[in-house]
């Protein structure tokens, strides 16, 4: 006997489920299964009433944004696919499992940035109070802002000389002691050559 052999001889047979257990065991697949129908019908009846929320939201003209209550991350995802077929945009705000919400808006009244980013922290939007604060910061008083009172060229002249930095770059000899240094000088020569033909430099 081969060594596979005596190990599948030396196995014991799982035990067997006896008829109760066979029977609880379909019992439980069964209620997952009614369970699973279940939600499905309740999401298809909830999408039915969001879709016609949300009509109504777009027919009324004196509203232009609506907050939903809290919900879950399925039904959330319900109402922001149904607001995006509608034309509208939405976005969810909160925390999860606590007050995670949905509002949608019309194209006509989107909420800024710093609407947005209020939104977000949960924070009462100011938007006179968020002006002057950008205005507070954005602000720089000419009077500040120093101007030089003579030229770089004549305070460094002594440094730099005359000709400008194209110039002195030109000007520079050739180092024909390492490999293709000659050959490069003599094409940076040649291309600055034609860039001050070309009027480039």
């Amino acid at each position: 006997m081969d060594l596979l052999g005596s190990i599948m001889n030396n196995m014991q047979a799982p035990p067997k489920k006896d008829d109760k257990e066979i029977k609880r065991l379909k019992e439980t697949r069964q209620h997952i299964e009614d369970a699973s129908k279940k939600e499905k019908l309740a999401l298809v009846k909830f999408q039915s009433v969001i879709e016609k929320e949300i009509e109504s939201f777009v027919n009324n003209e004196s509203q232009s944004r609506r907050a939903f209550l809290p919900m879950d991350k399925v039904k959330r995802n319900i109402v922001h696919e149904v607001s995006e077929n509608a034309g509208l945009t939405s976005f969810s705000f909160g925390r999860e499992d606590e007050d995670r919400h949905v509002m949608i808006f019309k194209k006509e009244d989107l909420p800024s940035d710093e609407e947005l980013d209020c939104l977000r922290k949960g924070v009462k939007y100011d938007a006179e109070a968020i002006k002057k604060e950008n205005e507070r910061l954005t602000i720089v008083p000419s009077e500040n802002i120093v101007i030089p009172k003579q030229d770089y060229h004549s305070k460094y002249e002594h440094l730099i000389g005359q000709s400008s930095a194209k110039d002195a770059a030109v000007a520079t000899g050739r180092n024909v002691s390492y490999g293709l240094g000659k050959y490069l000088i003599e094409f940076s020569i040649d291309y600055l050559s034609f860039l001050r033909n070309a009027g480039s430099v």
